[in-house]
């Protein structure tokens, strides 16, 4: 009897248009369009031949919008404004392969991206036509507002629909959805609801990195285009949104923050190497290192065991990169104003008491020097007196540091901040950062220093509701040891 053939093994075309790999199907890799793009109606495109000098970057062509064919006039519009607006708000003074490129080239093909793009240009267009004709409207009351809301909404039923259909194979998509999501809901001032998005980005991200899949996962292998894409872009970008949302005193969580710079472009290849290995701690710090049926005495064992880990890793980071770091350029000044923040967090993690902040007066001190080299710096270069980068950051220090100049002067340079870049108001942070040091001050005649200011007047946990609409917010407190809330106060910007 003749045995059955077997089929030649053989692994998937490297070969193949970016379309045709997106989609899993074999490619005819026919040029300029291969067959299987134009008998279906798509724009066949094809990757760069990849640079092997760094096999982690992932080298994704520019689209052609010539070739962009837009569903109708107003999404156009909206797509253009994001790309030639939102990208250098979202990116600092320095485009970003992911804001810039990345999101761009997938929007062509996916639904979801292509909404949320067009909701977040929407969106930001919206503020700039209040902004410039003066008007208190509520933005979604004028049509531009109208038309942000309805493609958000657009891209979360599209997200839905994409995840039923493609499941896990869909990760790299259902994360860049998270990230947009996210980021619109910031320009609305909707904090906790982004918040929601990004704890979603993150949990999908751990359980795709620790294989933590089931039944119907994914066959695809971690050395990916798809997989490269997570790993190198859209897990820096997710980690750093999900800690600086972290810097907001109302987030139950152990704070944790990052000002690690995202630009494509870094002078020395060993500050390359420092920031990735930051990312690389600040990927443990998001982790979740206990299940859900954890004791209570494992769950805090593992957190003491994860915490010293922590802090040795980053001691022995420093350690490896100080003579790096001591060069004063804005790449290494951001990596040293990351390194320092995140140990204070680290450090005071385990703790509630206020009081403990006060050790680290010359760490904060260390922060707003640097903060203000580099707002020095730009200025002369004739930029924004404050990257938008640094505005979590030094929010965070108002907040926590209770030194009466050092923590001014954090106001101060928030306060010199452009004032309405995504994803952060600067004015508002400003105002609210401002209200709790009065709070913290109130009948205290002279405040010399941090000691000054006891821990009973002292603030540890705050919830805000900001109308970046009508430029206020609503503010309660609670003291330390008190467990009654404030009355509401009112701040407007």
């Amino acid at each position: 009897m003749e045995k059955p053939r077997k089929r030649a093994k053989h692994t998937r075309s490297k070969l193949g248009c970016r379309v045709c790999r997106i989609r899993r199907v074999r490619c005819d890799s026919t040029r300029p369009s291969c067959v299987k793009c134009t008998s279906t109606g798509r724009t066949c495109e094809w990757y760069p031949t990849p640079d092997r000098t760094d096999s982690s970057v992932i080298r994704i062509a520019r689209p052609n919008f010539s070739s962009f064919a837009p569903f109708n006039s107003m999404e156009d519009r909206f797509l253009k404004f994001y790309r030639n607006n939102t990208v250098f708000h979202m990116t600092g003074q320095c485009r970003v392969d992911f804001w810039a490129t990345t999101l761009l080239q997938i929007s062509e093909y996916e639904p979801c991206i292509r909404y949320g793009l067009v909701a977040l240009g929407a969106l930001h267009e919206s503020f700039d036509d209040e902004q410039f004709s003066n008007s208190r409207l509520f933005p979604h009351d004028t049509e531009i507002g109208h038309y942000a809301w309805i493609y958000y909404i657009k891209a979360i039923e599209s997200l839905k629909m994409y995840i039923d259909l493609e499941n896990w194979k869909g990760v790299d998509v259902a994360l860049c959805c998270c990230v947009l999501c996210a980021v619109f809901e910031w320009l609305r001032g909707c904090y906790t609801t982004a918040e929601t998005h990004l704890r979603s980005g993150l949990s999908i991200l751990n359980r795709w990195a620790a294989d933590d899949i089931q039944n119907g996962g994914t066959d695809e292998p971690k050395s990916s285009t798809r997989a490269n894409l997570v790993r190198h872009h859209l897990t820096p970008v997710l980690h750093r949104l999900v800690t600086q949302t972290r810097t907001f005193i109302a987030t139950p969580l152990p704070c944790t923050a990052l000002l690690v710079s995202e630009q494509d472009y870094i002078p020395s290849p060993h500050l390359k190497a420092a920031r990735n290995e930051l990312y690389g701690i600040l990927g443990q710090l998001n982790t979740d290192s206990h299940s859900s049926k954890s004791t209570e005495k494992h769950f805090k064992n593992t957190n003491d065991q994860k915490h010293l880990q922590i802090l040795s890793r980053l001691s022995e980071w420093y350690g490896c990169y100080h003579l790096l770091l001591s060069d004063k350029n804005p790449h290494s000044m951001s990596l040293v104003i990351s390194h320092t923040l995140i140990t204070i967090m680290v450090r005071t993690s385990l703790s509630t008491d206020q009081m403990q902040f006060d050790e680290f007066n010359d760490d904060f001190r260390l922060i707003v020097d640097l903060a203000s080299a580099r707002s020095s710096s730009s200025a002369s270069d004739g930029e924004m007196p404050v990257s938008i980068e640094v505005v979590p950051v030094l929010y965070y220090v108002a907040l926590k540091c209770r030194d009466p100049c050092i923590r001014r002067r954090a106001v101060t340079l928030i306060q010199g901040c452009n004032k309405r870049a995504l994803p952060w108001d600067s004015d508002a942070f400003a105002r609210i950062a401002g209200e709790v040091v009065s709070v913290e001050e109130e009948g205290i005649d002279h405040v010399e220093s941090s000691s000054c200011v006891p821990a009973a007047a002292r603030v540890d946990r705050l919830y805000y509701w900001t109308d970046v609409y009508r430029r206020d917010s609503s503010i309660r407190f609670r003291r330390q040891g008190n467990r009654e809330w404030s009355g509401m106060r009112f701040v407007t910007w």
